[in-house]
Parts: C-alpha cells; sequence; structure tokens
C-alpha cells in the first residue's frame, strides 16, 4: 500500500482547509493509499493555538515532525497558502518538504518572496455531489423566514481581513436603494469587529438597518448541512475580502449555482471573471497590515472603491436575469474544480 504523508494549515480552524483534507482523504484513500496528516501550524503552537512559542523553537517543533513523517512515508507533501509574509519567515524550514502545494498564483508569488521556494500551484477541489447534495427542507424553511427579500449571503471569519465593517457600512445605502435586499452574514458575532456594536453604531445612519441584516450564527460554527443550506436560499454570495489564498466561499457558491460579487484583490480575483461569473469590485489601495493573531505574519491587502461596490451589489440584486444568467455560467466554472481532478497529482 502507498504511503502519502501531508502537511496542512489545520489550526487556522478554517472550515474550508477541512472539507479540503477530506476531499484529498477520500481521494487517496480510494487509490488504495495510506493517508496521515500533520498540522503546520503546530510547528508554531504544540500548547494551542492562542499561544505562540520563539522562531527558533517553532523550527525544533517543525523539524521533528517531519523526521518523525518522513518515517513513514519517503515523501512529505506541504499544502499551505500564503496571503502576505507567512510567519517565521524565512527562516520556516520548508524547503525540506519534497513537494509544495498553493492554490493560487498570488500565493505562490508570497511563498517565493518571503521563503524563496518555488510552489506548484494546485487550486482548491470541490467535492460538487457534496454541494449538490442539499436537504430541501431546510433550504424552503430560510426562503419562507425571508419572504420577499433578496439574500446576499457572506460567510466568513471575524477578522480584519474580511471588511465586515466595510459592507455593514455601505449595506446602509444599500438598504436605501433595495429595500428587500437582506444581508446573512455568517460569522461570530465578537471577534475583531463587534457586530452588535457595528449595527447600533451604523444604524444610526440608517435606522431600519437591523431589519436587513441577520447574524446567521453564534460563537459557534453552524453545521455544514446548515451552511450548505443558506449557500441552496440566498440569491447571491457578496464576499468583500480584501485579500484571500484561494477563495473557497466562491468556489462553493460556483458549486451551488450562485452569482458572486467579489473585490479586485489578491487570490479571489483569479476566480471570478467580471461579467461571467460574478461581478468584480474596482480597488483603490494595496497596503499591509500585522496579523492581530499570528506575530511575525502579515496580509497584503487591497481597499474597494466604496461607490463600486454600491453600485454594483445594487445592480446584482435588482437584476434577476443577471443574477440566473451569472450563476448558471458559476455552475458550469465549478466542473473545473472537481477534486477528483484537481488533487490527482497527490496519487502516488
Amino acid at each position: 500500500m502507498a504511503r502519502v504523508a501531508l502537511t496542512f494549515p489545520f489550526s487556522t480552524r478554517a472550515m474550508a482547509w477541512r472539507v479540503v483534507a477530506e476531499d484529498i482523504t477520500d481521494l487517496l484513500r480510494s487509490n488504495g493509499c495510506e493517508v496521515r496528516w500533520g498540522d503546520i501550524y503546530t510547528y508554531f503552537s504544540p500548547v494551542g493555538f492562542d499561544r505562540w512559542i520563539s522562531v527558533d523553537g517553532a523550527d525544533l517543533q517543525h523539524l521533528s515532525m517531519i523526521s518523525a513523517y518522513k518515517l513513514f512515508s519517503k515523501e512529505l507533501i506541504l499544502y499551505v497558502v500564503a496571503e502576505g509574509k507567512p510567519a517565521g519567515a524565512p527562516f520556516t524550514p520548508v524547503k525540506l518538504y519534497s513537494r509544495i502545494y498553493t492554490p493560487s498564483r498570488f500565493s505562490r508569488d508570497m511563498l517565493k518572496k518571503w521563503l524563496g521556494v518555488d510552489a506548484e500551484i494546485m487550486p482548491h477541489g470541490i467535492n460538487l455531489a457534496k454541494y449538490r447534495n442539499v436537504d430541501e427542507n431546510k433550504v424552503r424553511e430560510i426562503r419562507r423566514k425571508y419572504e420577499g427579500k433578496i439574500l446576499a449571503f457572506y460567510p466568513c471569519f471575524n477578522d480584519p481581513r474580511k471588511n465586515i465593517e466595510f459592507l455593514i457600512k455601505t449595506w446602509c445605502d444599500i438598504a436605501w436603494e433595495v429595500p428587500e435586499a437582506h444581508l446573512l452574514l455568517n460569522t461570530k458575532p465578537i471577534g475583531y469587529w463587534n457586530i452588535p456594536l457595528l449595527l447600533e453604531k451604523y444604524g444610526k445612519l440608517n435606522p431600519s438597518l437591523e431589519k436587513h441584516v441577520t447574524l446567521t450564527r453564534g460563537s459557534d460554527p453552524i453545521p455544514f448541512s446548515q451552511l450548505l443550506a443558506y449557500y441552496h436560499a440566498c440569491d447571491l454570495l457578496i464576499f468583500p475580502s480584501a485579500v484571500e489564498g484561494f477563495g473557497y466561499p466562491v468556489l462553493e457558491a460556483f458549486s451551488c449555482g450562485k452569482p458572486v460579487l467579489i473585490l479586485d484583490t489578491f487570490g479571489v480575483n483569479e476566480l471570478v471573471e467580471d461579467g461571467r461569473t460574478g461581478l468584480v469590485v474596482k480597488t483603490v489601495e494595496t497596503y499591509e497590515m500585522p496579523d492581530p493573531y499570528t506575530p511575525g505574519k502579515t496580509f497584503v491587502m487591497r481597499s474597494p472603491d466604496p461607490v463600486d461596490f454600491i453600485e454594483k451589489t445594487v445592480k446584482l440584486l435588482t437584476d434577476p436575469a443577471l443574477r440566473r444568467r451569472l450563476g448558471r455560467n458559476a455552475r458550469r466554472e465549478a466542473e473545473k474544480y472537481d477534486y477528483r481532478r484537481v488533487y490527482k497529482p497527490l496519487i502516488p
């Protein structure tokens, strides 16, 4: 039996990476492979995600993990993403891996710049059957709850990359122009931003704002089946993230036949063709920001043009024929990312 050892950023707490790991594992096992995973971030934090050790100590932890996995498999594969300067750069011993994959050109360029490695691009794949096997009762329940509304869905972390305050602020204007517009915000209520306080703050600009925004989760993530129901129930994915290593929610929306609205920013703009699978909002400035949760890590981000953002959001909300056309194209686009084809290079 062939053995495959992979290292992966599980501790990012991103559901997308966990879904990707499940799909890769299923594919490899179906091809007769034994699979073992390591977590690249355990070498930063062997005692917990919120506690950190020095770069020197991190290297020792990482090296011991690599040594252990090389006893299991002759080849150790790293699948990782960079949205700016990676934590630990330039000391992270990534050159000890046999192969390094990353999901976007932007991420590849960041790995080359900061770590000096030549990563191969392997975009995230998606299990189309999984995303199209939705509980229709849950979808109908959501639609009944928001009957008469045009639903824009935004699943995201509550962190600075995701432009949550910008979205809530601009939604004041969008709700004035499109009274049926309703934002379903799937994020932790309190994180980098305090969402209830933001709604209170910008509610002074539009007193009906809270009637146009719903938080769809509490402090804990919602089950995947419920997340899937929201994708199918919504009219569009709104995704104003300032940077992405890939942008998995866009691919999830594509798989469900939904149009998307994104910023013309790093990573995610490699997925969306403006006017064909979604609408792309102009950006006005590129800047760098330290990750508030990860010492030594930075994000390279772009800020949106607020006027263009409002105009294109209103256009997508008010033109059902456009949404249907973009959604059909998006569904076809998702076929290119079938996980069995995308992850084939990992099969020995």
